[in-house]
Parts: C-alpha cells; structure tokens; sequence
C-alpha cells in the first residue's frame, strides 16, 4: 500500500480479546467456519436482548456469508435491515487469523431503544447510548450488493481497526478494472426515520478509522 507500517486486514499478532469493555464485563462468544459455517449469524441473532457487551471473535480466516435480514431481532428501517443494539458490539480476528465477511446488504446499527417513555427512562436509555460502540478489528469486509459497505452508524462510536473494507478497482481478467466501491455511507440524522426517536437521539457519532483501508 505503499505504507510505512502494516494497513489493513493480516493475520497477524494481536493482543488477546478484552475481558470488559469501558468497565462492563463482556459476553464472549467465538466463532469457527470449520464448526459451523453460519456461526457468525448465530453469534448475532437476539443481541439486542443482551444486558452487557458482546464480544464475537472468529477463529478462522474462511468466508462469512452475513444475510443481515436472516439475523433475529434485527430492526427494518425505511426498507433496509438494521442490527439493533443494547450494548456495544465488537467483532474481532482471532490471532493469526483473517476472516472475511461477506456482506448481502451494507452494515446498518442502531440502537435498541432511543426515546423513553418518562424522564426516568430517558436518562437511562441516554446513558446507553451514550456508550454505544461498534467495534471492527481485523477484518477483510467485502459484498456483492451495491451501495456502501457500512451505510449506518446511529451510534455513540464506530471504530474500524486494521480492516478492508473492499474497495473494489481491481483489474478484471478482461483487462479492464471493477468499479471502485464506496466503503462509508454516514448521514445525518443517523438513519431514523421516526422524528421522535432522530430528537431523542442526542449523540454526534465519531468515526474512528486506525490502520484501516
């Protein structure tokens, strides 16, 4: 890449997976093609249920076909599927290792619940989201739909750490080259579609990209 350091998605070392993340202890769940070739899914199906971070580390460096709309407890939002969130979300390579995600439909996170029903309510869910992270380490991401690779991000922080996400360009067998591919969609106001879940969303999501393409 022309880099004076490692970009992108290798398998390479890294540092063990977090035991708590921002003070909370994390529900770890690892996931292996050669055990179950639909255990990324798996991994995601319900997580809006889940009361504490959900840490999802693939063992392997096979392809993950991920059909967002075949994932339970996803939320439909103006036509397009959207994984909905209680607590911050990070998916990880296991060392040594490269997986690729390949994705159906772009990546889309929201939260579960943005507007309360009381003030009480409210400070609790706004105290939520304001923790609210999305977290991609050493992933290949790729797909075949059109449109970007991560079209939403109604979140606290999206971070994206030593991934690829596809760019596409590349020369064809015919000589001439693919598209080149948006890889971030990101638009205010954050993919809400009921006005008064867009007003209780108080958050300016961060976008954090580190050794990334």
């Amino acid at each position: 890449y022309g880099a004076v350091g490692p970009v992108g998605a290798h398998p390479k070392s890294r540092a063990s997976a977090p035991k708590e993340w921002k003070g909370e202890s994390v529900d770890s769940k690892e996931v292996d093609f050669h055990e179950d070739p639909d255990g990324l899914r798996k991994a995601l199906d319900d997580i809006h249920l889940s009361n504490a971070p959900v840490l999802i580390e693939i063992k392997d460096s096979m392809v993950h076909k991920l059909d967002l709309s075949a994932v339970a407890g996803v939320v439909v939002e103006d036509g397009h599927p959207n994984l909905s969130l209680n607590r911050s979300l990070i998916i990880r390579a296991a060392e040594g290792q490269r997986p690729i995600i390949e994705l159906e439909q772009p990546l889309r996170f929201r939260p579960k619940k943005v507007k309360g029903a009381d003030v009480d309510e409210q400070q609790e869910l706004d105290a939520i989201v304001s923790n609210l992270t999305v977290r991609l380490e050493g992933l290949f991401i790729t797909g075949g739909a059109t449109g970007p690779l991560i079209a939403r991000a109604g979140l606290h922080n999206l971070e994206i750490v030593e991934c690829t996400l596809h760019p596409g360009g590349h020369r064809k067998l015919d000589g001439t080259r693919a598209p080149i591919r948006r890889s971030l969609d990101l638009r205010e106001p954050y993919g809400f579609t009921d006005s008064d879940e867009g007003a209780a969303f108080k958050e300016t999501p961060g976008v954090i990209l580190q050794r990334t393409v």
